[in-house]
């Protein structure tokens, strides 16, 4: 069984960190997913944009609990990131 938040075999994820969602970067993320997705691996692309996340802020909460305590989506970004086995 998989451990949560472990590697996906065959998980691709592409983080797009440019403003314009039909720029140079976007273009050459999705066509690299496309390719990995002809190839048989579940891909999923995400816009960095589309995301409200904060900088850490030292606080040390995360020891105790184990979670950050910033209510914003980067939790969310971490998960994508831990499942995946390429990262682009």
């Amino acid at each position: 069984a998989r451990k949560e938040g472990s590697p996906i075999d065959r998980y691709f994820l592409a983080l797009s960190s440019s403003p314009r969602r039909r720029g140079n970067t976007a273009l050459l993320a999705q066509r690299a997913e496309e390719v990995a997705r002809s190839l048989g691996w579940e891909t999923k692309f995400l816009y960095l944009a589309d995301y409200s996340y904060s900088p850490c802020q030292a606080c040390e909460a995360r020891r105790s609990t184990g979670r950050c305590i910033i209510p914003d989506r980067a939790q969310d970004l971490y998960q994508e990131i831990l499942r995946a086995r390429v990262l682009l």
